[in-house]
């Protein structure tokens, strides 16, 4: 799927052409719960998922509500997971 950007972030190069749903995201996670605090896990996860290449570098993730609902987890958690994401690069 690809995702193009419209309005000023478009022309302002906050955002990437690919983007990433929620549902998609998920599928990649797979089994992402085992061991540890959620959002730590969760951000290695999806830090994994990236440097392997089965997130393009520059993806906009989805949303935190979108993820967090479909991942059955709280808002918090993609939020921390999100945040600790950027922290790191």
């Amino acid at each position: 799927m690809v995702w193009t950007p419209v309005g000023q972030f478009a022309s302002s190069g906050l955002v990437s052409s690919s983007f990433t749903t929620a549902n998609r995201l998920a599928e990649l996670l797979g089994d992402w719960r085992q061991g540890g605090v959620a959002h730590e896990r969760l951000a290695a996860t999806v830090r994994s998922l990236i440097l392997d290449g089965r997130i393009p570098l520059q993806s906009r993730l989805p949303p935190e509500r979108a993820l967090a609902g479909v991942l059955g987890c709280s808002r918090a958690t993609v939020t921390f997971a999100y945040n600790r994401l950027r922290d790191g690069g």
